[in-house]
């Protein structure tokens, strides 16, 4: 004869620690990783963009963040850079 024993396990909440956090879409600071795919380069380039000063970022304790807003300056400096070479360039033709 077997005996059942009924299980004493509790139902897991439908919304856990990792589902909480902000995803990658909506969070106000990322990950190098994350700002590097969001950047579409590779995380060796996202830290040399660091070291030079060319992106910011903040410490939290050990870890280190990009802000969203600092990704959007990054990209608007190289808007303007590129728009102020071309300028530059079509000068130099005329």
């Amino acid at each position: 004869m077997v005996l059942m024993t009924p299980t004493t396990e509790q139902p897991r909440s439908s919304t856990s620690r990792r589902e909480e956090r902000p995803t990658s879409d909506t969070a106000l600071l990322l990950t190098p990783e994350e700002a590097a795919r969001r950047l579409s380069v590779g995380r060796t380039t996202l830290y040399e963009l660091l070291a030079r000063g060319e992106l910011r970022s903040v410490s939290l304790g050990r870890c280190r963040r990009i802000s969203v807003a600092e990704l959007q300056a990054f990209v608007e400096r190289l808007d303007a850079s590129a728009v102020a070479s071309a300028a530059l360039r079509d000068h130099d033709i005329r």
